[in-house]
């Protein structure tokens, strides 16, 4: 098989997966336009949020496309070099059609409007941060300020597969006995012994550190992307790295 008939079945699974995660969301969006009408309320608004709900999609896409995959396509006589460049077009693909649905789906339902109440689509992340708009993407943006969003949530969707990517081949690669310590040892590391450390030993350098790390990113839709890019590709990087050697296993 060639790249693109590899990646034409990778992508199948995205596109099964992406019907039913968007009808959900328009099915709760209908609903609650149902309930402005019945209800026949004057003000207010209601929104259609994918934006978190997104980012746990494809991340959850970026986990699960790997194992059947790759047993699948490596019994068909795919290279390992050829499956990972189709699925460095599959993360980019995907992305790029979240974005356009996002886009589309907000244009379409910012239409929309029952008396006073309107219906809003929260579809980036970003738009919480920014002063105009109400934390919605609104017709107070100008093109650039929507063609920059729309690139932020690009990288963003990329970084987010990738990482699903990247946690699932180290899971792979990993025994049982691997597994339970990383599973376990990895978030107790984090959320435990790395702050108490920090706390009692550094006084709190490295949280003065990840905070200015943080403001940095949000502080411009440039460093959002940015950071967001050099994300994917180092997991991708790494993913890769984990990949060549990775065993079949059943």
């Amino acid at each position: 098989m060639n790249i693109r008939a590899t990646y034409k079945t990778m992508m199948k699974d995205f596109a099964l997966g992406a019907t039913i995660f968007y009808s959900i969301i328009l099915v709760t969006s209908l609903i609650g336009i149902l309930v402005l009408l019945i209800f026949k309320s004057e003000n207010g608004s209601v929104g259609m949020n994918s934006d978190f709900s997104g980012y746990i999609f494809i991340f959850v896409m970026g986990i699960i496309s790997f194992k059947e995959n790759f047993k699948f396509l490596n019994q068909n006589g795919v290279s390992r070099k050829t499956f990972f460049i189709s699925r460095v077009a599959v993360m980019v693909t995907s992305a790029l059609i979240m974005v356009a649905i996002d886009r589309f789906l907000y244009s379409v339902l910012s239409l929309i409007k029952i008396n006073n109440f309107s219906v809003v689509y929260m579809f980036d992340f970003y738009t919480g941060i920014e002063q105009n708009g109400g934390g919605f993407i609104t017709a107070q943006h100008s093109v650039a300020d929507i063609l920059g969003i729309s690139l932020a949530s690009l990288c963003a969707y990329m970084a987010v597969y990738g990482l699903g990517c990247f946690i699932n081949l180290v899971f792979y690669r990993l025994g049982n006995f691997g597994k339970t310590i990383v599973g376990a040892g990895v978030p107790v590391f984090c959320i435990i012994l790395l702050p108490l450390t920090d706390n009692l030993l550094l006084n709190g350098a490295l949280g003065r550190v990840f905070m200015k790390f943080i403001n940095y990113t949000l502080s411009s839709l440039g460093n959002i992307s940015l950071v967001f890019a050099l994300i994917s590709l180092a997991c991708m990087v790494f993913t890769y790295f984990l990949m060549r050697r990775a065993p079949i296993k059943n």
